[in-house]
């Protein structure tokens, strides 16, 4: 979809990651077939050399901690991450936040903060995000 949405700007690529051969076959026919400036990556995540990413999207893949663990390699400040979440999101958010805590308990006042995507809230006629 990121690579449909940014397809006519020419500076974003876009690089897949996918382990699975006939999902990779599917997904090379969209680039082809839709022009888009994409790659795949034939592999796991996990096995991937370290680079930056501008933007890390995954989908069903993990529960939050997890992504958050397997994305670091490829995140810099400015990476911004999109994981979509279901009806468990709560429940991950309050894992995730008890990971963090265990990690390192000076870093949790200086860690970003975890919120939902899309549920911002009007403040006096501005949007607080």
């Amino acid at each position: 979809v990121i690579a449909i949405l940014t397809a006519e700007d020419r500076r974003f690529h876009v690089t897949m990651v996918e382990a699975d051969e006939r999902k990779c076959a599917f997904l090379q026919q969209a680039i082809s077939t839709l022009d888009l400036p994409a790659t795949i990556e034939n592999d796991r995540v996990e096995r991937l050399a370290s680079a930056t990413a501008s933007v890390i999207s995954a989908r069903a893949l993990a529960p939050l901690s997890q992504l958050l663990t397997m994305s670091q390699q490829f995140t810099v400040p400015e990476t911004r991450l999109l994981f979509p979440k279901g009806r468990n999101l709560e429940a991950e958010l309050t894992t995730t936040r008890a990971s963090i805590c265990q990690a390192s308990r000076a870093a949790v006042n200086s860690a970003p903060k975890l919120r939902p995507f899309g549920k911002s809230k009007r403040v006096s006629g501005a949007v607080n995000r």
